[in-house]
C-alpha cells in the first residue's frame, strides 16, 4: 500500500502537532517494512527556512511541493493520505484519514479571533464527510465533534498519542543551573508552564495564582513561562506588569529541545491549568520527567492525567495556588504524585499509536 503524510507542521518551529507528526512517522517505520510512505511537504526551491526531517526508513521518501501546485497531481500513487490539516485536496481514488486534535473552535471559540474561528469551522464542515477515517487524540474530542458536527460515528477512532521521546534521548544535553541561568535568565527553585501564551490556556490565571504565592505566602519560586507568543497575549504581559510581578516571571519564548529538556528535568512542578485541551502532550512530557503536575478538572487535561495528577477548577485562582503551594510544603505528596506521574507516562506509547494508526491504514485497503 502506497501511504502519504502531511508533514507540512514539521518544517518550522514546532508545535503539538508537528511532534506528533514525526513521533508517528519515526514509529511508522520502526513498524512497518511493507508498505511505501511518501512525506509530503511544501517548501519552495529557495526557501531556507523549512527544513524537511530525516527521512525514518528506507521505504519513505519526501514528496516535496516546489511549487505550491494542485497537492492531488503529486498524491495520484497514494491509496491512502493521513493529514491533521483541513486544507489538503486529494486524489479522488486516495482514502481520507483525517487527524482531528480538537474542536477548540466550537468548544472554546474565545480560543481565537472570530475570523479564524469561522474560518477554522467551515473548513472542518468541508473535509469532515470527505473523510473515510477520523483519528482523535482523546475521548473528550472524539465527544465534541460527535457533538458539533454531522459525523458518522463510525468512522471515529481514539488513537492516543505518546511521550515526545526525543526531549528525553541521551543526546539531549541538560544545563548545568549556571547555563540555565546564562541563557534564560531562570533561577532555582521554579514552577514551569509550557505552552503557547495565549488565554485558552488559562496562563493568566496561573499568573494570577502565582501571585497568591508571593504575596500571602512569600515562597521563594519564580515562575518560568516557556513557549511562544499566541493570540491575544497582550493582556497576559500587562497583568504581570500590573502586579508587579516582572522579577519573579520568566518569560522565555520558544527554547530548543536542550534547553527544554534542562527546564523539565530541574523544575519543582509543572502547571497546566488550561481551559480546553484536545489532548494535552505538555502533561505527559511532564509526567516522563517525573513532575507533579497541576492541571484543569475539564476537558482532557482530566482524561491524560487522571489519577496522577492534582486537578483544579481553572476558573479558581485560588484552586490553583492552594494545589502549587501544598506540593511546595507536602513532600510526601511530591513523592507519591512523581511516582504516579511515571506510571501513568507509561500507559502512552508512540508504538501503540503507530501500531493502532497501521489497523486504520489496513481498513482502507482495498478497492473503495
Amino acid at each position: 500500500m502506497n501511504i502519504a503524510i502531511d508533514i507540512r507542521s514539521t518544517l518550522k518551529q514546532k508545535t503539538g502537532i508537528g511532534y506528533y507528526t514525526l513521533n508517528l512517522i519515526q514509529h511508522l517505520a520502526e513498524a512497518d517494512k511493507k508498505d511505501n510512505y511518501f512525506l509530503y511537504s511544501q517548501k519552495g526551491i529557495f526557501s531556507r527556512d523549512k527544513k524537511l526531517p530525516k527521512l525514518p526508513a528506507k521505504n519513505f521518501t519526501h514528496l516535496v511541493n516546489r511549487f505550491k501546485t494542485n497537492p492531488a497531481a503529486l498524491l495520484k500513487k497514494a491509496h491512502v493520505l493521513h493529514t491533521s490539516s483541513y486544507d489538503l485536496s486529494k486524489p479522488q481514488q486516495c482514502r481520507l484519514v483525517l487527524v482531528v486534535h480538537d474542536v477548540i473552535q466550537k468548544a472554546y471559540p474565545l480560543a481565537h479571533a472570530m475570523k479564524t474561528v469561522k474560518d477554522i469551522d467551515e473548513s472542518l464542515k468541508k473535509v469532515l464527510p470527505l473523510a473515510d477515517r477520523i483519528i482523535v487524540d482523546s475521548q473528550t474530542t472524539a465527544k465534541d465533534l460527535a457533538r458539533f458536527y454531522e459525523v458518522d460515528k463510525a468512522k471515529i477512532r481514539l488513537v492516543y498519542p505518546g511521550v515526545n521521546t526525543d526531549i528525553a534521548a541521551a543526546k539531549i544535553k541538560i544545563l548545568s543551573e549556571k547555563e540555565l541561568n546564562k541563557k534564560l535568565k531562570v533561577t532555582l527553585p521554579y514552577i514551569l508552564y509550557v505552552g503557547t501564551i495565549e488565554p485558552r490556556k488559562n496562563v493568566e490565571g496561573l499568573i494570577r495564582a502565582f501571585g497568591i504565592l508571593k504575596k500571602d505566602f512569600k515562597v521563594a519560586h519564580r515562575l518560568v513561562v516557556c513557549g511562544m507568543k499566541g493570540w491575544g497575549c497582550e493582556d497576559i504581559f500587562s497583568l504581570v506588569k500590573d502586579r508587579e510581578l516582572e522579577k519573579e516571571i520568566i518569560f522565555t519564548g520558544y527554547v530548543s529541545r536542550s534547553e527544554l529538556k534542562s527546564l523539565y528535568t530541574r523544575a519543582e512542578m509543572f502547571v497546566y491549568p488550561s481551559f480546553y485541551e484536545g489532548a494535552g502532550l505538555p502533561i505527559l512530557e511532564a509526567f516522563s520527567f517525573g513532575l507533579p503536575v497541576v492541571t484543569s478538572n475539564v476537558s482532557s487535561t482530566a482524561e491524560i492525567a487522571a489519577e496522577a495528577a492534582m486537578l483544579v477548577d481553572p476558573y479558581s485562582y485560588p484552586a490553583i495556588a492552594w494545589a502549587m503551594l501544598r506540593i511546595i510544603k507536602d513532600e510526601h505528596l511530591k513523592k507519591l504524585l512523581k511516582q504516579r506521574a511515571l506510571g501513568r507516562v507509561n500507559e502512552f506509547s508512540w508504538s501503540e499509536a503507530a501500531r493502532k494508526t497501521m489497523e486504520i491504514f489496513g481498513e482502507l485497503d482495498g478497492p473503495r
